[in-house]
């Protein structure tokens, strides 16, 4: 079943709501943005990695957090970022860690994102330098990222939401159907912003189509959001 949402009514679907955190923050409150950079054998290649945490993140409670994964990370999690924060101070999104997966710069990005978001390898007419390592990307976040952020902060591993848009969009929608086919288990959400399923000739929606409806049953409803 597919329910289209707007982007952050998608989250207060996913999380549920809850009430504003107080403004004064909590003693021993770590430092809210962190940027970092991490290495990824499955790529072969280094990630710049931004987290963004919760108005009332403090190492020393024992409450955890759900995470949102977000794609194409230097053009979108400083948005994200500011839009989350503002709607948590007045109820009406969850506290969350906001991890964005991004690259050394925008021009990077621009580049390798064909490379990573994209599977299988693009067919000629698109001209594409690179593609078709989407398998790859989502080994990184599965076996390498995912495990990491688990280790280093308070995450609800029992809620972790990815999120895309174009290109970023048909990524979640491949790692949807890897989960779906019961090769990747560590989401437990997806939000695929118009995605780019045009890509291949509609490859990802076929394939997509070819999935038992026993396995489209085995997660909660999928929202897509659209721009």
């Amino acid at each position: 079943m597919i329910r289209v949402l707007s982007l952050f009514g998608l989250l207060v679907f996913v999380f549920g709501c809850k009430q504003p955190p107080q403004q004064q923050a909590p003693s021993g409150k770590k430092e809210k943005v962190i940027t970092t950079a991490i290495y990824s054998k499955a790529v072969a290649d280094s990630f710049s990695i931004f987290i963004n945490l919760p108005n009332d993140y403090n190492p020393g409670q024992p409450e955890k957090y759900p995470v949102v994964y977000v794609l194409d990370a230097n053009l979108y999690f400083d948005i994200i970022a500011t839009t989350i924060d503002k709607y948590a101070q007045v109820g009406l999104a969850p506290n969350v860690i906001l991890v964005g997966i991004g690259y050394r710069d925008f021009p990077t990005m621009d580049s390798l994102r064909n490379r990573d978001d994209t599977y299988p390898l693009a067919i000629p007419e698109y001209e594409m330098s690179t593609s078709g390592g989407a398998d790859k990307f989502l080994s990184f976040i599965d076996h390498e990222l995912i495990p990491q952020i688990d280790a280093q902060y308070k995450t609800d591993t029992s809620r972790r939401i990815l999120m895309g848009h174009s290109l970023g969009g048909y990524f979640t929608m491949y790692a949807l159907l890897q989960d779906l086919l019961g090769q990747s288990n560590q989401l437990s959400g997806y939000i695929a912003a118009s995605p780019s399923m045009h890509y291949n000739r509609y490859y990802l929606l076929n394939e997509l189509r070819k999935v038992p409806a026993q396995k489209e049953d085995r997660r909660k409803p999928i929202g897509r959001a659209t721009c």
